[in-house]
C-alpha cells in the first residue's frame, strides 16, 4: 500500500506524522511526506522519503492573498475563523500542481492530512482514493471549512465539486474528556505522541529537581521578536516563586532571552522530554504545548491570546487540570503569579492532570490505526 501524508507549514503541524507513518512502514507499507520548501530541515530528521510540494513561506501563507495582495489582519471570532480556513486553502493551493505531479509519477493508495491539510481531501478527492484526518491537536476549527472551500472553489469545481469531501476517518488525538460533541462521522479517538527534533538533550530534563519546576515556552512562534518579549516579560512575572525556572525557546529566540535572564536554564528543550518533570506548564495557548502537558500529566497555566480557541480552553479548565487566563487577565503580573500559586498548591489539579494522561493511553495507537487504514484501502 502507498501511503501519502500531507503536512503542514510549521514543526508542530509535522510531528504528528511520525508516529503513525513509521507504524505504516514497519507493517510493510510504502510511505511519502509532502511539505513545504521551508521546512525540509524538519523533514530531514523525520526519517521519512518526503517531497517539498510548496515554495509559499508560512508568513507570505499568512498575510497575502494568492496574488501577493496584502490581507488584514483577523479581530472578531468569526474573522479568525475564516482567517484559519483561508490561510490553509491557499497553503493547498499552492502545494496542489507539485502534489498532482507527485501522484502521476507514485500513485497514494490512501492519503493522511493534518488537521486542515486541505491538500490531502483536495489530492483524494482527485485520485478518488480514501482520505484520513490525523489532528495535530486538539485545536480543531470545523467552522473555518466553509471558508476553505470558498478559497479553493477553482480547484474544487475542477473537480465538480463545491466542497471537500469529508474524510474517510478521522484520528482525534483530543482527550474524550474534553472533546465537543457530537463527533464527525468516523471518528476515532487517537492517542496522542509527542514526537520532536532529534537533538541533544541534557539529563537534568529527565529527571525532577528537588524544588517545583516550571516551564515557561511561547511554542515556535511565527516572529522571534514576539517570543523573546513574551517570555523575557513572563518569566519576570514568576520570578519571585520558590521554583525552578525553565525557559524552553527556540534557537532563534533563546540568545536575547538568555542575555535578559542569564540566571535561568534558557534554550530549545523538547517538551515531550521535560514536562513529564515539571509541576507547572507557563504558555501562550499552542496546541501541540498543551498536548504534550496533557499526555504528561502535567497542570497548566494557558495565557490564551486567540478568542478563536476559548471553548477549548474552557473545557481543558472545566475538567480541573488548568488555569486558562485571557485578555487583560494574561498581561496582570499579580494574576499570572497567583494562578501558579494556585497550580501549585491545590493537588487537585495535579490529581486531574494525572486522570487526563491516563485516559490519553489508553486510547488506540498508530499500530491500531494502521489496520483501520488498511481496511479502508480493502473496502
Amino acid at each position: 500500500m502507498n501511503v501519502l501524508f500531507v503536512t503542514g507549514p510549521s514543526p508542530a503541524t509535522m510531528f504528528w506524522a511520525p508516529p503513525l507513518a513509521t507504524a505504516l512502514r514497519n507493517a510493510g507499507h510504502t510511505v511519502v511526506l509532502a511539505t513545504t520548501e521551508e521546512t525540509t530541515p524538519i523533514a530531514q530528521q523525520m526519517a521519512i522519503p518526503f517531497v517539498p510540494v510548496c515554495d509559499r513561506p508560512l508568513e507570505a501563507l499568512l498575510s497575502t492573498d494568492r496574488n501577493g495582495v496584502e490581507l488584514p489582519w483577523p479581530v472578531t471570532v468569526e474573522e479568525q475563523i475564516e482567517f484559519h480556513g483561508a490561510w490553509m486553502a491557499r497553503l493547498a493551493a499552492a502545494s496542489y500542481a507539485k502534489l498532482r505531479e507527485l501522484a502521476d509519477h507514485w500513485r497514494p493508495d490512501v492519503v493522511v492530512g493534518g488537521s486542515q491539510s486541505y491538500a490531502a481531501g483536495l489530492l483524494a478527492a482527485r485520485l478518488g482514493v480514501p482520505h484520513v484526518r490525523h489532528t495535530w491537536d486538539a485545536l480543531e476549527i470545523p467552522e473555518a471549512n466553509p471558508y476553505a472551500d470558498v478559497e479553493l472553489a477553482p480547484e474544487l469545481g475542477e473537480l465538480g465539486l463545491d466542497a471537500l469531501p469529508h474524510p474517510d476517518l478521522v484520528l482525534d488525538v483530543t482527550p474524550p474528556s474534553i472533546s465537543p460533541a457530537p463527533h464527525a462521522p468516523g471518528t476515532v479517538h487517537a492517542r496522542w505522541i509527542g514526537t520532536n527534533l532529534a537533538r541533544p538533550i541534557d539529563p537534568w530534563m529527565l529527571a525532577r529537581g528537588s524544588r517545583p519546576r516550571i516551564c515557561v515556552t511561547a511554542g515556535t512562534r511565527v516572529a522571534a521578536s514576539e517570543s523573546q518579549e513574551f517570555l523575557i516579560g513572563l518569566a519576570r512575572d514568576l520570578g519571585d516563586l520558590d521554583a525552578d525556572l525553565v525557559v524552553a525557546a527556540p534557537e532563534d529566540v533563546a540568545p536575547a532571552v538568555r542575555e535578559a535572564l542569564p540566571e535561568l536554564r534558557v534554550g530549545w528543550m523538547p517538551l515531550e522530554v521535560l514536562v513529564p518533570n515539571c509541576d507547572l506548564i507557563v504558555h501562550h495557548g499552542g496546541g501541540s504545548t498543551a498536548m504534550n502537558a496533557m499526555a504528561a500529566g502535567t497542570p497548566q497555566l494557558v495565557l490564551s491570546e486567540w478568542p478563536l480557541y476559548k471553548p477549548l480552553w474552557q473545557r481543558l479548565a472545566d475538567h480541573g487540570s488548568a488555569i486558562v487566563l485571557s485578555g487583560a487577565e494574561e498581561h496582570a503580573t499579580e494574576r499570572v503569579a497567583k494562578a501558579c500559586d494556585q497550580l501549585l498548591g491545590d493537588r487537585t489539579f495535579a490529581e486531574r492532570a494525572s486522570a487526563m494522561a491516563d485516559e490519553i493511553a489508553g486510547l488506540p495507537g498508530p499500530v491500531d490505526h494502521v489496520r483501520r487504514i488498511d481496511g479502508l484501502v480493502g473496502r
